[in-house]
Formats: C-alpha cells, sequence, structure tokens
C-alpha cells in the first residue's frame, strides 16, 4: 500500500458544464403535444384513454395513481395493466397511500 492516498485515489468524473437541467419539464412537454389531439380540451374520453397512456407513458416511468375516488383509480390502473408490457417495461406504479413506502 502505498503512503501517499491521493495516489491511490480514482478522480470523479466531472459533468460537462452544457448539462440541461430541463430535460423532465421538456420531455413532459412533449409528450403532452403528442396527446393533445386525442383530448376535447382538458379533457380525455374514456375511449381514449389507452391511445393516451401508450403515447404518454415510457419504460421507467414512475406513475402516480391519484384518483379523487376508488372509481377513478381503478379505472387508471387496469388502463395501464392493459398496455404492452414490453413496451412499458420498469414502470413503477403506485398509488399516493403507498408512496411514502417505496420512493
Amino acid at each position: 500500500m502505498s503512503s501517499n492516498l491521493h495516489e491511490e485515489m480514482t478522480p470523479l468524473p466531472i459533468r460537462p458544464a452544457n448539462r440541461d437541467w430541463a430535460t423532465g419539464r421538456a420531455s413532459k412537454k412533449r409528450r403532452l403535444a403528442e396527446v393533445a389531439g386525442l383530448a376535447d380540451g382538458k379533457r380525455l374520453p374514456t375511449r381514449r384513454i389507452a391511445g393516451a397512456l401508450r403515447t404518454l407513458v415510457r419504460s421507467g416511468d414512475r406513475v402516480f395513481i391519484k384518483g379523487n375516488n376508488q372509481k377513478q383509480a381503478d379505472f387508471l390502473s387496469r388502463s395501464l395493466a392493459d398496455l404492452d408490457p414490453s413496451a412499458i417495461g420498469n414502470l413503477c406504479q403506485f398509488s399516493t397511500s403507498s408512496f411514502s413506502k417505496y420512493c
């Protein structure tokens, strides 16, 4: 073992100075624009939920099921369950009551 500790340490990589800190915001804006044609104003008809979810949800996303009643939460979770698993692998889905336990 060397007596000089600094010689044994591996330097940490330096982050690029031009990093874009708004990538999440930009992704959300882009996804919402992609589904804007499916909505009637701010409302999304029930019959179009599958298409909207296929467009909005990506592999690795965290999906929070938050309906103001059990019927809404049930509808959203069942709609997500009907999606192709290969398209949304690594999806983390939880309700607001389980958020503190798993995140």
